[in-house]
């Protein structure tokens, strides 16, 4: 971290704004999300929702310049505020007529209030977002760098609509708040060193807005009715709160996708996956690309006949993570990742000038299967029901009970 984005952090933590807070004596934790971090755009446009904000002006080292501007809905061009990185690298501020220069801005709810705003984030301005909490706009690297302060149950239910709420189960829901609200707090330092806590992409969560969509109300429902559960192992540990679209009928074992081999993940049989719209896919491949696999990173064994029989061949009855041939291992993910593939559970046919790879789940396996506990909420059972058939030798446990450092 640069100095400047080091004194802004350091500034932020020792305010109501830090990454966790704890007010009154109950927790009320907050986390720092980069938003639209897959993009590195120089123009914005900020608009409030709802609610009345303040945009701030701060210094370097995180000293209040001044009150750029106030933001309400129903202003027209005075409800909205539009940044660009100058040729200087400076954020420039406008609405109807210029506001100024910045390093710095901060956007807030006033204070004592709530509201949501409203991004539109890169050139074309196609990408709309509403959010929660409050909103810091850092210059990067030659581009507007946007962070989200938002209490951690609302980002909660804004990750499970992002990540699965396409589905109205409610003990489904419940299952992939607990996991998300795991995720967040076991990997709360990930991006610490950037100045923010988690990214709203796949390598944290998929937090595309706040939770609004159609099924938003049995969502919020229940993230506040598991509020601070998280899933723990037997020893009291956060687990990994992994979780895939659909198992195909087996979940994978951790040291079969991972190196390292986790208790709590392991293969077993997951026949609430199938017959789901996951459970099974095709693809054809010519049998020329097929085996330049093989050649490519096996030559020693391309030369054998007998091997490229085999490997028209492979078979897997149950999910595995490799297969051998003269004692050299060959793992289903770099053929499934090599071949841009579904899953790394398949078998493969030889169709003449074709080959025939018939697949079964979606994603690597890992943990819950998502259309598996779709269906498992439709037959009845609860959530805890779910994340224990899906994650042995663990248990659930609120936050209030572990001993987490903040």
């Amino acid at each position: 971290m640069n100095d400047y984005r080091r004194t802004i952090f350091f500034f932020f933590c020792l305010f109501p704004a830090a990454l966790w807070s704890e007010v009154a004596g109950v927790l009320d934790w907050e986390i720092r999300v980069r938003i639209y971090s897959g993009s590195n755009a120089k123009i914005a446009t900020i608009e409030a929702h709802s609610g009345l904000y303040t945009l701030t002006a701060h210094k370097k080292d995180g000293t209040l310049i001044d009150t750029v501007t106030f933001l309400t809905h129903g202003m027209g061009a005075y409800g909205k505020v539009k940044l660009h990185l100058d040729s200087l690298n400076f954020i420039f501020a406008s609405h109807k007529h210029p506001l100024g220069r910045y390093e710095f801005l901060r956007l807030a709810p006033l204070s004592g209030s709530e509201g949501v705003f409203k991004v539109d984030y890169g050139e074309k301005g196609i990408d709309s977002r509403i959010y929660d909490g409050s909103l810091e706009i850092v210059k990067g690297k030659n581009h507007l760098e946007l962070i989200n302060t938002v209490s951690l149950e609302k980002y909660i239910a804004g990750v499970v609509e992002s990540e699965g709420g396409h589905n109205n189960s409610m003990e489904y829901l419940k299952a992939q708040a607990v996991l998300a609200r795991t995720f967040a707090v076991k990997n709360k330092n990930k991006f610490i060193k950037h100045g923010y806590n988690l990214t709203d992409d796949v390598r944290s969560q998929v937090y595309f807005s706040k939770c609004h969509k159609t099924n938003a109300a049995s969502i919020r429902f229940a993230t506040d009715d598991t509020k601070g559960n998280v899933l723990v192992s037997l020893d009291q540990h956060l687990i990994i709160a992994t979780f895939h679209a659909n198992s195909g009928g087996y979940t994978a074992s951790s040291e079969n996708v991972w190196v390292k081999s986790v208790n709590y993940l392991r293969s077993r049989r997951d026949d609430y996956s199938l017959k789901q719209p996951g459970s099974e896919w095709v693809k054809v491949i010519s049998k020329e690309v097929y085996l330049e696999f093989f050649q490519k990173n096996y030559p020693s064994l391309y030369a054998s006949e007998e091997f490229l029989n085999y490997v028209l061949r492979l078979r897997q009855k149950v999910r595995k993570g490799y297969f051998s041939y003269e004692d050299i291992r060959i793992k289903f993910k770099e053929m499934r990742s090599f071949f841009k593939l579904r899953s790394a559970y398949f078998n493969v046919y030889d169709k003449g000038e074709n080959v025939l790879i018939l697949g079964k789940g979606y994603g690597h396996g890992l943990g819950l299967s998502q259309e598996g506990a779709m269906r498992m909420a439709a037959l009845g059972f609860t959530f805890d029901k779910i994340l224990e058939y899906y994650f042995k030798s663990t248990r659930i446990k609120n936050l209030s009970e572990l001993d987490i450092e903040i």
